[in-house]
């Protein structure tokens, strides 16, 4: 076996020899050839990036931009329609809720005085234009009342209906202040009658017809009786537009029906009783609606009255009978009803004011208690000793004591129309003058009566130099009680008559035209209604020329009667203004202390 083993062969030991060295390019081979050697993956992985870099290479397109939001402009116009109908929404819905607990929002209130101004100044230049006055409507039409009304309206146009309505009464105002300018009663007519429909198309839009007072009699008026009294009931559009209750209706008109506001003429079939109170009702109401709104001043005034007069009622409570103190209670808790529903209820006072200020003027001037001696001599015990000052603050005691206050607070609270409140002074001043108070302790006091003979003098000496009045000796009345009640008589007529009428005129109201006279009353209550309107107007001038009224400049309009051939009023002066007033004042006066004096000799 060891035979059969091949020989083994042994190599002679040989030195490895030096290896020379590379060179760079030799180097430079060797990755390349590695790299020869790499798989197809990596081919893949530099097309797959040689790809997404080609849209980077590409230019950028418009629509692939990113845009913030605000500033792209569609989304932003999106989002300020859909903020605007949201708005709309919540505040239709904070309206229906205030309504529905019986009150109005302080806000929206604020907003619909300059609305209700634009309503009543409507409605007087349309009694204008009715008349054939188109020059007065003209300056009627031009007050500051429209520029009031149009940022009121713009403010209450939440919807884009309110605010298309707002633009058709814009549009309507202007065209029929144009005509009244230019002269054409024909062209002012129709105006006024789009005026009143656009008026209430907005309204309703907006939703604030129901806290408006006099849109309904605004439509219905006698410019626009025969379009818009049908025998039932009519459409909006169709008592607007002119067209007869038997012609079609376009489409896309307002569906808001209007009703028939006539009444059954008196005596006309049916019970003559039931007719008769329907016609006094009505001409009642219609007296109500002459009382002026006016919600601010309400609810300072009787909160203000019944702390006055709850002072008041405080002090004589010991010294007066209880029946006299029921009295002075009940007219107490008016006071507090009309705080109440004036303060926190103002939608249900807006409706139920003037009614309830008319009992409450009723109830004032015939309580006994207005009359009451005992009340007087409670309220004023004794004469003033502080020198100099005591006849001044007697007289304010005295104005206090027999009633003057009373019934000057009363008036300027429930405010009446002047047709009624001539009629309401007038009794008021026969029953304080004849209750007796001269025969009071105060005014039978020796300090008292020497007072009242040196006012006799003076007033007789300053007001009895009026031409055509009666000597001096005449106007002294014989005895102290006729002294007593001459002047008393004529502080009366000046503090308890006068000077409530001349406070009241600038707070009231002036009548609103239509009522039942637009609404087709019956004849003998249409003159009644129309007489008490002339009344009104005819108290208010004469009382005018007893208030202050600034100095007249040359007007604008003075250059055009100038043109037109037509010499303009010369313009007053404050010296002429004054010396005038204070002369009409004088006369008054001397002729009221020459009656009294004369009447009680």
């Amino acid at each position: 076996m060891q035979a059969l083993a091949a020989p083994t062969v042994s190599k002679p030991f040989v030195a490895a020899a030096p290896r020379a060295p590379r060179s760079v390019r030799a180097l430079a081979v060797a990755p390349r050839a590695a790299a020869d050697e790499q798989p197809a993956a990596v081919s893949r992985r530099a097309l797959a990036g040689l790809l997404a870099a080609v849209p980077v290479l590409l230019p950028a397109s418009r629509a692939l931009a990113l845009i913030p939001d605000d500033d792209d402009e569609e989304l932003v116009e999106k989002a300020r329609a859909n903020r605007a109908k949201r708005l709309a929404s919540e505040r239709q819905t904070e309206q229906a809720f205030t309504r529905s607990g019986d009150k109005i929002d302080r806000v929206l209130e604020q907003e619909l005085i300059p609305v209700q101004k634009a309503i009543n100044s409507l409605a007087s230049s349309g009694a204008q234009l009715e008349a054939g006055n188109v020059k007065a409507a003209a300056a009627t039409l031009n007050g500051g009342w429209v520029r009031d009304f149009q940022s009121s309206a713009s403010k209450l146009s939440y919807t884009e209906a309110a605010k298309n309505s707002a633009s058709a009464v814009f549009a309507s105002l202007a065209a029929l202040q144009g005509a009244a300018s230019k002269g054409s009663a024909a062209d002012a007519k129709r105006s006024f009658v789009a005026a009143a429909g656009a008026l209430q198309t907005w309204a309703v839009d907006a939703n604030v017809a129901g806290d408006l007072k006099g849109l309904s009699r605004l439509v219905l008026s006698p410019l626009s009786a025969p379009r818009c009294m049908p025998p039932t009931s009519t459409t909006l559009s169709r008592c607007c537009s002119g067209r007869t209750p038997d012609s079609p209706e376009p489409a896309g008109a307002s569906s808001l029906a209007l009703p028939d506001m006539r009444r059954r003429r008196v005596g006309g079939g049916g019970d003559p009783r039931a007719n008769w109170l329907q016609a006094g009702w009505a001409v009642c109401r219609d007296c109500l609606e002459d009382w002026p709104y006016n919600a601010e001043y309400d609810r300072f005034y009787w909160p203000l009255a019944l702390a006055v007069y709850g002072s008041y009622i405080a002090k004589l409570l010991p010294l007066l009978r209880w029946q006299e103190n029921a009295q002075n209670l009940v007219l107490a808790a008016g006071l507090v009803m009309l705080m109440w529903m004036s303060g926190w209820r103002p939608a249900a006072y807006k409706r139920h004011g003037a009614l309830m200020r008319l009992l409450l003027l009723t109830w004032a001037y015939s309580a006994p208690v207005l009359t009451s001696m005992d009340a007087m001599q409670a309220f004023s015990q004794r004469p003033s000793q502080i020198p100099l000052l005591g006849p001044f603050v007697d007289t304010y005691s005295l104005w206090l004591s027999t009633r003057n206050a009373f019934l000057a607070w009363a008036m300027l609270g429930c405010r009446p129309p002047l047709y009624l409140a001539v009629p309401y002074q007038l009794a008021g001043l026969l029953r304080i003058s004849r209750a007796g108070f001269c025969g009071s302790g105060v005014l039978l006091h020796p300090i008292v009566q020497q007072r009242t003979e040196m006012a006799h003098i003076l007033y007789s000496l300053a007001l009895a130099g009026l031409g055509g009045t009666l000597p001096l000796r005449h106007l002294a009345p014989g005895t102290p009680e006729q002294r007593c009640s001459s002047l008393l008589l004529f502080f009366n007529l000046v503090f308890a008559f006068l000077l409530p009428l001349l406070l009241l005129v600038p707070l009231r109201q002036r009548p609103q035209d239509g009522g039942w006279t637009a609404r087709g009353g019956a004849g003998g209550i249409t003159r009644l209604q129309a007489a008490c309107r002339r009344a009104d107007q005819v108290i208010e001038s004469k009382l005018r020329l007893l208030l202050w009224s600034p100095p007249t400049d040359v007007l604008p309009a003075d250059e055009q009667q100038r043109r037109a051939g037509v010499a303009p009023a010369a313009p007053q002066s404050m010296q002429a203004a004054v010396a005038s007033l204070v002369l009409r004042w004088w006369a008054l006066l001397a002729v009221a202390w020459t009656a009294c004096c004369v009447f009680l000799s």
